[in-house]
């Protein structure tokens, strides 16, 4: 999904400038991946630490970022998100958290109340914290609207096709699924292997609820943080800004 990446570096970095957040200023992507978003993010000129548990990922982010000629500006770490202010302390401009990570694994409100606080531990004052492209409760329910607590659906990563089966809870807002992957051989699939997990599922206002509760402000929810679109319910990603006062 590198491709992706880049789109979705190009949205964050226009939000950036936005905001006077200018080149070399201080970022930090908490669950990084491999750096799809953070790697371009370092090649339009800020500085930035991608972290990630994964050793996997974060061996992959250092090849891509050697390939790309950003290692000068670019720095990678392999811990735990839920630790992060056991590294630092007030140093960065802006944190963001992109594509459903680190939110409502838990599947305990506590724990991502706690990791607000940690990240609001973190950034300077005035600093940001952008919560990106992230399942939300109005978006689930849309589309299960016509199909009820169960859906299933394909996606395509071009070599990779990825069928997930999702169930949804509604008393506890949670949804379980599993991810099936095959390779593609020709006109045919091979299975390649599958995970399970469950996640927490949070409307627009707990997230708010758990933000400012640790000293966040809200900024603004959007449908496109790059164009300033409002969030449309049931059609929109979650994509969400809080600032540190």
């Amino acid at each position: 999904m590198w491709d992706r990446g880049e789109l979705e570096a190009d949205s964050i970095a226009s939000f950036f400038e936005k905001q006077g957040l200018v080149h070399g200023s201080k970022i930090i992507e908490l669950g990084c991946g491999n750096g799809r978003v953070a790697i371009p993010l370092a090649k339009k000129g800020y500085n930035v630490t991608c972290l990630d548990i994964s050793n996997i990922f974060i061996e992959d982010a250092n090849k891509k970022a050697e390939r790309e000629r950003v290692t000068k500006n670019f720095n990678t770490i392999v811990y735990d998100a839920y630790r992060v202010d056991e590294l630092f302390s007030g140093e960065y401009d802006a944190a963001y958290l992109n594509w459903t990570t680190l939110l409502g694994y838990c599947l305990d409100k506590k724990y991502d109340r706690e990791l607000f606080e940690k990240i609001y531990k973190i950034v300077k004052t005035n600093g940001l914290l952008l919560v990106l492209n992230t399942a939300n409760r109005d978006l689930l329910v849309a589309r299960l609207a016509h199909t009820g607590s169960r859906t299933s659906y394909v996606l395509d990563l071009g070599d990779i096709l990825v069928i997930e089966s999702t169930d949804y809870d509604p008393v506890s807002s949670t949804s379980s699924s599993r991810w099936a992957f095959y390779k593609k051989r020709n006109k045919d699939l091979e299975y390649i292997d599958e995970i399970a997990f469950k996640l927490r599922i949070y409307g627009v206002d707990e997230v708010v609820e758990l933000a400012e509760y640790s000293g966040w402000k809200l900024v603004g929810v959007y449908h496109d943080i790059s164009r300033g679109e409002p969030y449309w319910p049931g059609r929109s990603p979650l994509n969400i800004v809080f600032k540190k006062s």
